[in-house]
């Protein structure tokens, strides 16, 4: 569970440094009344959806604008399908997907995982 939740930690992080620079007042105004979802693609239960649940919990503490913030499960593949989903989705900050890391490796390693690249 801890892996999954580091993980997590750092797709966000990742993605917060990739993104324009923003004062945090126009990030709150962006937020504000906003949902953010978060994709798991492993069914409810397992240790990747623990990690999510439990960061859903206490994201919107931290989040400028203090969106909601939801978990859906999008099972199959071994979690590929959800990271796909996620991968494809709008680029506007309001969906995260977790990474499980025998993606991160297999795209590194030259692996084709559909929207998934990690030197994308």
């Amino acid at each position: 569970m801890a892996s999954s939740a580091r993980i997590f930690t750092a797709a966000l992080i990742v993605g917060a440094a990739f993104g324009s620079p923003a004062s945090a007042a126009d990030m709150a105004q962006y937020f504000a009344g906003k949902t953010v979802n978060v994709i798991v693609g492993s069914t409810p239960g397992g240790a990747a959806d623990f990690a999510a649940r439990m960061y859903v919990k206490t994201a919107p503490k931290y989040f400028p604008g203090k969106p909601n913030f939801v978990v859906q499960n999008i099972p199959g593949g071994g979690q590929l399908r959800g990271l796909q989903t996620g991968m494809s989705s709008k680029p506007d900050g309001l969906t995260v997907a977790l990474v499980h890391s025998r993606w991160a490796v297999g795209s590194i390693l030259g692996e084709d995982l559909g929207p998934f690249n990690v030197r994308t």
